[in-house]
């Protein structure tokens, strides 16, 4: 199990870098009488309403990475949204990323995982591209009169007009984060693709004094 699972960090490690970080990859035990059957439940803003792609991409990338019989001892992929109150919990639980760490007896989907091979598990968020869209709130904020409101979608432009990517889901998370920081407020509408692309925000209120701590945690 020890090779398996050195391979799963250096594949963990490679699809961060080519398709983004997860927020969770991990084994979880599916036999209490078998430590031969696991399933691999990965979270991942990238993944986002992809799912049927993922899965196609995740599963073609094991097979590349491990030989048939330890492909064989993976029973299934298990997606779960970013936002999952099970992904939220264990990160509440374990920090870990692109480093192994065991966990036993665990409850989980509401029954007990007898043992848990954990090689990420935190809350991610692009810092690069959170410094970008808040020099561009406050750009568009100090240049508004009168009504200030400050659209997403209007965000979203300028990064691109910028020349820079912005996956799926990014945007929201960072402007969840800039919510919990105080630094924002105002409502988000119900509209799941513009969730996905920009965070679907209106924003009325910027506290401009506020500055990007040197150290992003995301409990903020």
């Amino acid at each position: 199990m020890k090779e398996i699972i050195e391979k799963l960090i250096g594949l963990e490690i490679a699809i961060a870098s080519e398709k983004g970080p997860f927020d969770l990859f991990a084994l979880f035990s599916t036999d209490e009488e078998s430590e031969d059957r696991w399933d691999l439940v990965v979270s991942a803003t990238w993944i986002g309403e992809e799912v049927i792609q993922a899965l196609e991409y995740l599963n073609s990338r094991l097979r590349s990475h491990l030989t048939p019989q330890e492909f064989s001892i993976i029973l299934k992929i298990a997606p779960l949204d970013v936002y999952d109150w099970r992904v939220r919990d264990l990160q509440k639980l374990v920090t870990t990323e692109h480093e192994l760490k065991e966990l036993e007896g665990y409850r989980f989907y509401g029954f007990r995982v007898q043992k848990m091979y954990v090689i990420t598990c935190k809350p991610q968020i692009d810092e690069r591209l959170m410094r970008s869209i808040w020099n561009i709130i406050l750009k568009m904020w100090r240049s508004s009169k009168g009504n200030k409101i400050i659209e997403s979608e209007a965000i979203l432009k300028e990064l691109q007009r910028k020349g820079k990517k912005v996956r799926d889901y990014e945007m929201d998370r960072i402007l969840e984060y800039l919510i919990k920081a105080g630094c924002i407020r105002g409502p988000q509408y119900v509209d799941s693709s513009g969730i996905r692309e920009h965070g679907a925000m209106s924003i009325t209120w910027i506290d401009p004094e506020w500055r990007i701590p040197s150290s992003i945690s995301l409990s903020a």
